[in-house]
């Protein structure tokens, strides 16, 4: 609550972790939360793609599944990928989805110019030999607002295969 400057706003946590708290009053040491980071200011709801970890294992698509978020209507697509990297409610895990990181923790410089959303990655950047990315979950994610048709993803040294070509990119350390 020392996040929020206010003892007060403790509901908006409890309501961001309904799935993992039936009790406000038993919080135990140790326990992941959510912690919502729009409180009191105007929200709009958006999607979040996570990993669907038993249709990857069977080879059954679709290996990628949204989720609804509440997320910042004056930045909603820096919302869905602050979304994307705090990963899926203890419920969503629940129902086998996961996020993949690919070793970033996070990202920066977000920015939506002219159709294209370029974002740079921050931690790591490995895809450890797998098909499966962080590029499969920010692509989605960020492709349906209205104002991205093409996404780029930059390592955290800021480079991507194809930066300034048509389409998609994604940085080489991506790469199986």
């Amino acid at each position: 609550l020392a996040e929020y400057g206010d003892g007060d706003r403790w509901p908006a946590i409890l309501e961001a972790n309904r799935d993992q708290i039936g009790d406000p009053n038993l919080i135990f040491h140790g326990q992941r939360l959510r912690i919502p980071h729009y409180v009191g200011t105007a929200t709009t709801t958006a999607e979040v793609y996570f990993v669907n970890v038993p249709n990857f294992i069977d080879g059954t698509e679709p290996y990628v599944e949204a989720v609804r978020r509440s997320v910042p209507a004056e930045a909603p697509a820096g919302g869905a990928l602050q979304e994307l990297f705090a990963g899926p409610t203890m419920a969503e895990q629940s129902a086998g989805l996961a996020v993949e990181r690919s070793g970033a923790t996070g990202f920066r410089d977000l920015s939506i110019d002219g159709g294209i959303a370029r974002v740079t990655l921050v931690g790591g950047c490995d895809s450890r030999g797998s098909t499966m990315t962080v590029a499969n979950l920010i692509i989605p994610t960020l492709k349906q607002f209205a104002t991205v048709d093409h996404v780029k993803i930059l390592d955290p040294a800021g480079t991507t295969a194809d930066p300034d070509g048509p389409g998609e990119s994604i940085p080489d350390c991506l790469n199986p």
